[in-house]
């Protein structure tokens, strides 16, 4: 559609918004949010090129049913992360994001020779801009 020389956007999504209550909108986030984790583990397994049976320290079926969860401890999850020879970083930020505090950063070295730094982080990090 066009008026008068401008384009006019067709977004159906904002329309949605416009008709859906706010509730809706914030179950839908967090339904979002929990079932993001899953697809980001399976992915950086995948972009490691590692299959599920390739997993050090985890069986395949046990890769499967930890990459489906929608919640888990943090023991597991730096297990898993270990296995694929990367750290973890936990930080809380404030409502809008300008303010990033690291609260663990769990840092490997060779995950092969068993080498794992944690640490617990006090002083603030630089600033964090978000994703």
């Amino acid at each position: 559609m066009k008026t008068k020389g401008k384009r006019m956007e067709f977004n159906p999504i904002s329309r949605l918004d416009e008709r859906t209550s706010p509730a809706v909108i914030e179950k839908a986030r967090g339904l979002y949010a929990r079932d993001s984790l899953n697809i980001k583990l399976k992915s950086l397994r995948e972009r490691r090129g590692l299959r599920q049976a390739d997993v050090a320290n985890f069986t395949q079926t046990a890769i499967s049913k930890l990459e489906g969860r929608k919640d888990m401890r943090i023991s597991t999850l730096i297990d898993y992360l270990e296995s694929l020879g990367m750290g973890l970083e936990i930080s809380a930020l404030s409502g809008e994001g300008a303010e990033r505090e690291v609260l663990l950063r769990v840092e490997f070295g060779d995950a092969a020779h068993g080498r794992r730094e944690e640490s617990l982080v006090a002083e603030p990090a630089a600033e964090y801009r978000g994703d």
